[in-house]
């Protein structure tokens, strides 16, 4: 039986240039998450971030609580308000597409946030696969696995009751989760997620680590004309033959000090993948 797949090259169409390059805004701890200090600090720390990744020519940006720490897919009220005033603060520095991703899956969330403060997409880790949590940096959620069964045509109904078709990417087969189907390949995931309505999808592996790009291959060969990305390894030293198999890539890891995630943002590590962007830009790709 033949997948249809939604050909959509919306989420593409928000960049200026091909091939874009989302740099990740990891944000302290906010409200109601382990280590919260205030607002003020978290809205200090990524506006610095920020300010990094656009005097790099970073194409967008994704915003995330990666300090999250709970056993559901939903974050509390508590940490939603709180993610909101950051955004309301955040939001008139950024000049480019921007994006969020609400951990660990609060679709309802990112989609309300992405409305409230005029974001360009969003981003969820789970949208058609069944998975199972296996997280190295989430303390609760180490000791208390948790599923996450998503439910696509919940979700995008949830989009369009919003009553704006943000454009949306997801993780497939997606880190820091098991796969509680066993037998499903990538290629299958990626038709189910550009079925259902996916705007782009995220191939990844461990935080810091590339997929195997023979698995980026075939994801690529599985959503026909749909966009895939690269969302986790992307380095100074593999931009380019990445790029030349996707037409995205998010990245996070390689871009900080001493390519430690807790740390702040290297304008100088920055600069330098982005160098190697725009020779691969200059020499083979051209809008």
């Amino acid at each position: 039986m033949t997948t249809n797949i939604i050909h959509t090259k919306k989420f593409l169409s928000l960049f200026k240039k091909l091939k874009p390059v989302i740099g990740m805004v990891h944000l302290p701890a906010l409200r109601g998450e382990p280590g919260y200090v205030r607002d003020d600090y978290v809205i200090k720390t990524a506006t610095f971030d920020i300010a990094a990744l656009h005097a790099s020519r970073v194409d967008g940006l994704l915003i995330e609580n990666w300090h999250h720490d709970g056993t559901t897919p939903f974050v509390s009220e508590v940490t939603v308000k709180s993610m909101s005033r950051v955004l309301s603060a955040l939001r008139h520095k950024i000049v480019i597409p921007w994006g969020i991703n609400v951990l660990h899956n609060d679709y309802r969330a990112a989609f309300q946030l992405a409305i409230k403060h005029k974001a360009s997409f969003v981003q969820l880790d789970v949208f058609t696969d069944q998975v199972e949590s296996d997280f190295a940096f989430s303390p609760e959620a180490k000791k208390h696995p948790f599923t996450v069964k998503a439910d696509a045509d919940e979700i995008m109904q949830f989009r369009q009751s919003a009553g704006v078709a943000i454009p949306l990417i997801v993780f497939v087969q997606p880190k820091h989760y098991r796969m509680l189907e066993a037998n499903v390949t990538i290629e299958q995931s990626v038709k189910r997620a550009l079925a259902k309505g996916a705007d782009g999808v995220i191939v990844t592996n461990r935080t810091g680590k590339a997929p195997d790009f023979n698995l980026i291959r075939s994801a690529k060969l599985a959503a026909q004309s749909g966009p895939v990305g690269v969302g986790s390894g992307v380095s100074v030293d593999n931009v380019c033959k990445i790029l030349k198999q996707v037409d995205f890539v998010i990245v996070g890891t390689s871009i900080k000090y001493a390519s430690d995630i807790t740390n702040a943002v290297s304008i100088d590590r920055v600069r330098a993948l982005m160098g190697k962007v725009k020779y691969l830009r200059k020499n083979a790709y051209r809008r």
